[in-house]
C-alpha cells in the first residue's frame, strides 16, 4: 500500500473505491444511503497475509453495521450494534497517511522492543476512528466514553490503526497507531480472556 502522493489516492481509498463501486454495493446502497464507513478490518496468520479486507458500514438510523469485503460481496446481514445514544464516527479513509503495511512495521518494532518473547501466531489489523478516552483505555470497538455528546466525541475521533497480536502464549498485545502521524499512542498486553471479557463488556 502507497501513502497518497501527487494526487493518488492512498491504498485505503481505493480499497473503499473498489467496495463502493461493485454492483453488490451499489444495491445495497439504495435502501441504505445514511449508512457510513466505520472501520476497515483484516486477520491473518502472518502480516503478509492480511488479504481480504472487511469494511463495515452504520446505519445509525437502525443502529446496526453491514459489512463488505473487497471483493465487493456482502459478507454479512446487518448485525445489531447496540450503541443507542453514542456516536460511531465517520472513518475518513482519504486522511489516512499510514498505510498499512507502515502501521505492521511501527506495531512489529512495538513488539520486538518492548514483548520480544511474545511470539505472534494471528496478526489483526483494524482501522477506526477513536477519541482519546478510547485510544487511553476506554472501549476499542467504536462505541464513545464518558459523558461527551456524540458531536463532540465524533469532533476529536481520528483514524486509528488497531494491530492486535494473538501470541502463542495465549496473549493479546494491542497497539494503537496515529493513522495521520505514525505515532505509538498506546500499548498494552494481557490474557486472551481478559480481552474477551474486556471485548465484551464494550459491547
Amino acid at each position: 500500500m502507497a501513502n497518497e502522493r501527487d494526487g493518488r489516492k492512498n491504498a485505503v481509498s481505493r480499497l473503499v473505491q473498489a467496495v463502493e463501486g461493485s454492483r453488490e454495493f451499489l444495491e445495497w446502497r439504495k435502501g441504505n444511503k445514511r449508512a457510513h464507513l466505520s472501520s476497515v478490518f483484516a486477520m491473518g496468520k502472518s502480516a503478509g497475509q492480511l488479504n481480504e479486507w472487511l469494511l463495515s458500514y452504520y446505519d445509525e438510523k437502525d443502529d446496526t453495521f453491514t459489512t463488505f469485503s473487497t471483493t465487493g460481496s456482502l459478507t454479512a446481514a446487518k448485525e445489531q450494534a447496540f450503541k443507542k445514544g453514542k456516536a460511531v464516527p465517520v472513518l475518513e479513509a482519504g486522511s489516512v497517511k499510514v498505510e498499512v503495511h507502515d502501521s505492521l512495521r511501527i506495531a512489529e518494532n512495538v513488539r520486538a522492543g518492548s514483548y520480544k518473547d511474545e511470539e505472534a501466531s494471528t496478526v489483526i489489523a483494524i482501522l477506526q476512528p477513536l477519541t482519546p478516552e478510547e485510544v487511553s483505555g476506554g472501549s476499542e470497538n467504536g462505541s464513545t466514553g464518558g459523558n461527551s455528546s456524540g458531536k463532540e466525541s465524533e469532533a476529536r475521533a481520528r483514524p486509528v490503526w488497531n494491530i492486535t497480536y494473538i501470541t502463542g502464549s495465549f496473549n493479546v498485545i494491542n497497539i494503537k497507531i496515529d493513522a495521520e502521524t505514525g505515532k505509538v499512542l498506546n500499548h498494552r498486553i494481557s490474557g486472551v480472556m481478559d480481552f474477551m471479557q474486556k471485548d465484551q463488556k464494550g459491547k
